[in-house]
């Protein structure tokens, strides 16, 4: 059954860390889509607690805080994304961030490169990147703490993607295409969780929160948004709120002694999709995934 909370868990509990302004003094961070909304609260966040934290994305609005560093990107486009991977600092890496994308519009658009744009920005772009840039992380780091990936997608849904019409080509649902979007980003999680890697894989579920995000359904600038975007912040957190939930979760060891956990608006752990209790599922849609890339980047 769809829920945006997730199904809480409580066969494993994670404790979350004390917080202060010194907690990621030293911390070497990169956020994904941290100029603007939730990865932008998570950035300045951080940096306010002591992390040197480079953001990725299109629009830098934080040249006069200090410890933000930009890289430009656009990640409509697969081979930014690639092409972006080669400048992250991954070697020497404490945490990198995933945020979310966008909504699917009503009607199908895609990029130049013939990707759904949903698809690009919300999901592929990020596991390109990511997969440049997997045996590159945390290789220059001392100690026994794991580097910290956290995937920004709305885990635990219970959402089945459309794996057949993965880019939405034969026909095309706006809901059924941002349901792809959600089961990749599981799906990377698990695939990268179940492997000896040098960092720890999580999930993130944020619910909902004020953004511009579901411009392509609702319009942008419209009444309808306006409306939408009210409502959303009235009955639920902002992103500032949000970003100081996962402060003590980014900060607690626990971290450590597990992977591929997924966690809700509240930093909580959550169930993941039921689709995924079974290994064929993921290696499924991550050859649906990689059968989309290849057409890009062949």
């Amino acid at each position: 059954m769809l829920s945006l909370k997730g199904r809480i868990r409580s066969d494993i509990k994670i404790r979350k860390a004390d917080v202060n302004s010194k907690s990621f003094e030293n911390k070497r961070v990169v956020v994904v889509g941290g100029t603007n909304g939730l990865g932008r609260s998570i950035a300045k966040n951080m940096v306010s607690k002591g992390a040197s934290v480079t953001v990725v994305g299109r629009t830098f609005r934080d040249a006069g805080v200090n410890n933000i560093s930009f890289l430009e990107a656009d990640f409509c486009s697969l081979k930014a994304a690639e092409t972006i991977a080669d400048k992250i600092p991954a070697e020497d890496l404490d945490y990198l961030v995933l945020t979310t994308g966008i909504f699917s519009s009503v009607t199908r658009k895609e990029t130049h490169e013939g990707v759904e744009v949903d698809l690009a920005v919300s999901y592929l772009s990020r596991y390109v990147l990511l997969r440049k840039i997997a045996d590159r992380l945390g290789v220059n780091r001392n100690g026994d703490a794991k580097v910290k990936v956290f995937i920004m997608g709305f885990p635990g849904m219970n959402v089945k993607a459309n794996i057949e019409d993965f880019n939405s080509e034969k026909r095309y649902n706006a809901g059924t295409a941002h349901y792809n979007t959600i089961i990749g980003n599981e799906a990377i999680v698990h695939k990268y969780s179940m492997k000896n890697n040098g960092f720890h894989c999580f999930g993130l579920n944020p619910g909902l929160i004020k953004s511009d995000i579901r411009t392509g359904l609702t319009g942008q600038d419209s009444l309808l948004t306006r409306i939408v975007e009210w409502f959303i912040s009235a009955f639920n957190q902002d992103s500032d709120t949000y970003a100081d939930k996962l402060m003590s979760l980014f900060l607690s060891s626990d971290l450590d002694d597990y992977n591929g956990l997924m966690f809700n608006k509240n930093a909580d752990l959550i169930e993941t999709s039921k689709v995924f209790l079974k290994s064929s599922y993921i290696d499924a849609v991550i050859q649906a995934s990689d059968d989309v890339i290849k057409k890009v980047l062949a």
